[in-house]
């Protein structure tokens, strides 16, 4: 299946990446006074770009769902507080000549808004300018209207042409199989979450329970724009970033294999991208990095990709 000429939501034709950078889970709370602060070593690497992969703030209430009064405060912490190190980052990019593909991302639960969180999620829209605002983005930009997060950025010309294309993996997302705790205000909600993916998984209930079996992460008109995205591809190096790990057989985490329906559908996609045009996942999430590989023990992949999970930017 092939699909000519995609639209891209934003274009770098003079700019020939050689350096990406990316990450993901930046708490302000976990900074500490005189730590190495993550944005220099990023920085001396004077990347092209940087990509988020999710989790670019964390609200400053512990469980329940945040604001997003709580959650703006947090982008202007980033934006303004020197001593994060973030926006010093920014601007020695402008002096230095690096960042000209600038800096772009999607979402995960914590700058949604709540852990673990998907579709049930209030005021997303609210959320979403929030965070589109924090990256730049015009006020008359497409993206705004989108149910979602999501975007498609190119760097470069053929033969040297890198595409990145990122999901949503919230604003539609279905409870999962046993509704998530994570964010409720009730002491080690996050394990007791973890414990239920983990019977989800042991029990297979995504096979016998039809709620389960049909849950969802992408929404239709995400699923038609990725495939448009990524089967109509002219880049030689296709990107994809999902916030959740796509490729982990780790039953406790929240990961596509908590749908697997999906996930497969997901791995069709990849495995019908043009040959020779190279894939690579990116994700975050999980507070560790981790270079996956799709050759065995996962339904439907062919082997073609590698996922390369990288989080936790204050998480140690």
């Amino acid at each position: 299946m092939s699909i000519s000429n995609p639209k891209i939501d934003v274009e770098y034709p003079d700019v020939t990446t050689k350096i990406l950078t990316f990450g993901s889970c930046h708490n302000n709370k976990l900074l500490k006074p005189g730590q190495p602060i993550i944005w220099d070593a990023i920085s001396a690497l004077k990347p092209d770009a940087f990509l988020w992969t999710g989790d670019t703030i964390y609200s400053s209430i512990k469980s329940g769902i945040s604001s997003p009064a709580l959650l703006q405060e947090q982008y202007a912490q980033m934006t303004n507080n020197k001593t994060i190190g973030y926006s010093t980052f920014l601007s020695k990019g402008e002096v230095d000549g690096y960042l000209k593909g600038g800096v772009h991302g999607t979402w995960d639960d914590h700058d949604y808004g709540a852990n673990d969180s998907g579709m049930q999620m209030p005021k997303r829209k609210e959320r979403q300018n929030l965070l589109l605002d924090f990256w730049g983005v015009d006020e008359k930009d497409e993206r705004r209207e989108r149910n979602g997060i999501y975007s498609s950025v190119t760097f470069g010309t053929a033969p040297q042409k890198v595409k990145v294309v990122f999901m949503d993996t919230r604003s539609a997302r279905s409870r999962h199989c046993i509704p998530s705790v994570g964010a409720l205000p009730i002491p080690m909600a996050s394990a007791f979450a973890c414990v239920t993916r983990w019977i989800t998984a042991g029990l297979n209930l995504q096979k016998f329970i039809p709620r389960c079996k049909n849950g969802k992460i992408l929404d239709d008109a995400q699923w038609t724009w990725l495939e448009e995205q990524m089967l109509g591809t002219d880049a030689q190096v296709n990107i994809l970033v999902s916030s959740i790990q796509v490729l982990s057989s780790n039953p406790m985490m929240e990961t596509w294999g908590q749908f697997p329906s999906e996930r497969d559908r997901l791995l069709s996609i990849l495995n019908n991208v043009e040959e020779g045009k190279s894939v690579v996942v990116l994700s975050g999430d999980v507070h560790h990095a981790e270079i996956l590989d799709s050759s065995t023990g996962v339904s439907r992949s062919t082997g073609r990709t590698i996922e390369v999970t990288s989080s936790g930017l204050t998480h140690r």
